[in-house]
């Protein structure tokens, strides 16, 4: 191996180990060996820098690859992330839309290029990411919203807990992602949405298995799940220590939680502040519905489409006195009967969704 790769793997390997000081060392010296330092090092060493809080020294780097490697995607990226870091996003702007008129559209990064500028110039902090590459999400400081669709690689693990530049997401949205989540690098994190993540699922029950409380979440105000494998004791380890802030949750198909679960759930609180609630292919019975309706009192949507419930958990729900129910969905609820749903809909202030599936007559019960 050439002496220079040596180093710059050296270097590599130091900053992956958070040892930023030996890694500016290995860089600092393959720079100095070099006549013209490729791209790649001098990015390294603006990285680097940045670590270690010297965002000026790093600015220089990031200008001097756009000076010397002008068609290279790779400087316009640095220097316009150090700028943002440094709070001149129009000056970052026009970086990275001057790198947009230099980069041709073969570069590897042009698309990162031009989403990232698309980002700032609209002003959003919010993401939303197909792709596979994992470079892409860091290039946007102090990001609030990320939404991770099809990431399908077995390696993948985000956040670690190092990652700061997770410390300000507030709303994180995975589908299909086979990737493990390290909870302790999402401090802000009050929206959660996970859908087809079943390795995420695992990652938490090994650690409601260890007890590690402080691995929890916590703090979410709306948590939305899809999936055939939760159990409860992870579920609660994805809800973390904290019902009262809890105004949405979503449990569909959780075919894994039984009614005593949901049972359970509310006895601790999970639903007392609970605005929309979604159960729909969930073991839901009277019983559930009946200690809901005692207890979430801030109910204004739910849905218990394919659920187990009858007439007499649809009373229970939109009967109650003081109620500030608005929706409720019984769809493909078998044992609904129409005189239940009628009961439902004399309620003006109340919408009954049911799928326009005709309900079947029975001997009529008094719900009153």
């Amino acid at each position: 191996m050439d002496p220079s790769e040596h180093l710059q793997t050296l270097g590599r390997q130091a900053y992956k180990r958070e040892n930023y000081h030996a890694a500016l060392n290995f860089f600092n010296s393959v720079i100095s060996q070099e006549r013209q330092p490729s791209a790649t090092v001098l990015d390294c060493r603006a990285a680097t820098y940045e670590k270690l809080g010297d965002l000026h020294t790093a600015l220089k780097d990031g200008r001097r690859i756009i000076s010397e490697y002008k068609t290279d995607s790779t400087g316009y990226l640095r220097t316009g992330k150090l700028l943002q870091l440094l709070g001149k996003d129009t000056v970052a702007l026009d970086i990275y839309k001057y790198g947009l008129r230099n980069v041709p559209l073969s570069d590897t990064k042009f698309q990162l290029l031009r989403d990232t500028y698309t980002v700032l110039k609209n002003g959003s902090r919010s993401f939303e990411v197909r792709s596979n590459y994992r470079t892409f999400i860091p290039m946007i400081p102090d990001i609030r919203e990320l939404s991770l669709e099809g990431w399908r690689s077995m390696d993948t693990a985000i956040p670690t807990a190092g990652s700061g530049w997770m410390a300000k997401l507030e709303k994180l949205r995975l589908v299909g992602f086979m990737g493990e989540i390290n909870p302790r690098a999402l401090p802000s994190l009050r929206i959660l949405e996970l859908f087809d993540c079943h390795y995420i699922l695992e990652s938490f029950s090994r650690l409601s298995k260890q007890g590690t409380v402080d691995d929890r979440v916590g703090g979410l105000t709306e948590f939305a799940l899809s999936s055939p494998y939760l159990r409860i004791d992870t579920l609660l380890q994805l809800l973390g220590s904290a019902p009262l802030g809890l105004r949405k949750l979503h449990l569909i198909h959780c075919t894994e939680v039984n009614a005593v679960d949901l049972s359970r759930l509310i006895g601790m609180g999970y639903m007392d502040h609970v605005i929309d609630l979604d159960l729909s292919g969930t073991h839901v019975t009277d019983t559930v519905v009946e200690s809901l309706a005692s207890r979430a009192h801030r109910l204004r949507r739910i849905k218990l489409a394919m659920t187990g419930i009858t007439g007499c958990g649809v009373k229970a729900l939109v009967g109650r006195p003081k109620s500030e129910l608005q929706h409720l969905d019984i769809r493909d609820c078998q044992s609904v009967r129409a005189d239940a749903v009628a009961f439902a809909r004399q309620f003006k202030n109340l919408t009954v969704e049911t799928g326009g599936q005709p309900y079947k007559a029975q001997k009529k019960i008094r719900y009153e």
